[in-house]
């Protein structure tokens, strides 16, 4: 796994294979291969769960599921940046920043929804 992710970084990437960001990324896969997969797939699935009913509220234009998906989606990105302050993952803040971009995105949607009524 270290040589692959040390291969991509220096191939595709153009980072050194002993620099910044291979080392982080290389944090990363150990974390994802320490046998600690269980938060990684309760987090995609609740994750995943919840974006879904996003979509359908989305479509749907149900104003009530706007607060509560927001809300849900604030409580991951603290999860998240909880847990890379604990693991030191590169990974986790990233997914936050998108996260946060979602939020910023359902919340805009909800107030022009609520202006068009």
């Amino acid at each position: 796994m270290h040589r692959l992710v040390a291969e991509v970084v220096s191939r595709d990437l153009l980072g050194p294979p002993d620099g910044f960001l291979t080392r982080h990324l290389m944090a990363g896969t150990d974390e994802f291969a320490s046998g600690n997969r269980s938060f990684v797939l309760a987090y995609l699935a609740v994750h995943g769960i919840v974006k879904i009913g996003l979509v359908v509220a989305l479509m749907t234009r149900y104003r009530p599921a706007y607060p509560v998906a927001a809300v849900v989606l604030g409580i991951m990105v603290a999860v998240e940046l909880l847990r890379a302050v604990r693991t030191g993952s590169p990974v986790l803040p990233l997914l936050a920043v998108l996260d946060v971009a979602i939020i910023v995105l359902v919340l805009r949607e909800y107030r022009l929804l609520g202006r068009a009524r």
